[in-house]
């Protein structure tokens, strides 16, 4: 009995740890407004009519700040925005010099990048879960 027990408190318990690791953090956001995400975190409109997920960042190829580079480099990523009956994946394609100018249009909202961050280090690795974009969204 007392192995049964352990057993199934064990297999609980990893349960538990699996679930934590894959819990998903769910803020809220006002439109005008500036707010981060970090990665795979989805932020809910206050209204609750739109939702926003940073999903994935592919590329950051911008110049490293403690380096003079010839290319300022680019900064890629993915924001799934869905409102009821309508997602989209949308990639953003960011030179360093145009970080807070690229916004792409979703259903009625206009999506604004306005930064990345950490910026590079030259020799420092990045993991993809110390990314957080800065956002704001607008309507059209």
């Amino acid at each position: 009995m007392k192995i049964l027990c352990t057993t199934i408190l064990s297999a609980a318990l990893a349960l538990f740890a699996c679930n934590n690791k894959l819990k998903i953090d769910t803020s809220s956001f006002t439109l005008n407004e500036p707010f981060q995400l970090k990665m795979l975190e989805t932020a809910k409109m206050t209204d609750g009519t739109l939702q926003v997920t940073f999903t994935g960042l592919p590329e950051d190829s911008r110049c490293p700040e403690d380096v003079n580079c010839i290319w300022e480099g680019q900064v890629r990523l993915f924001i799934d925005a869905a409102v009821p009956e309508k997602k989209e994946n949308i990639e953003f394609k960011i030179e360093k010099s145009k970080m807070g100018k690229v916004s792409r249009k979703f259903d009625n909202y206009t999506i604004l990048v306005e930064d990345v961050r950490p910026i590079p280090k030259s020799g420092v690795q990045i993991a993809k879960e110390n990314y957080v974009v800065t956002l704001r969204i607008m309507n059209q």
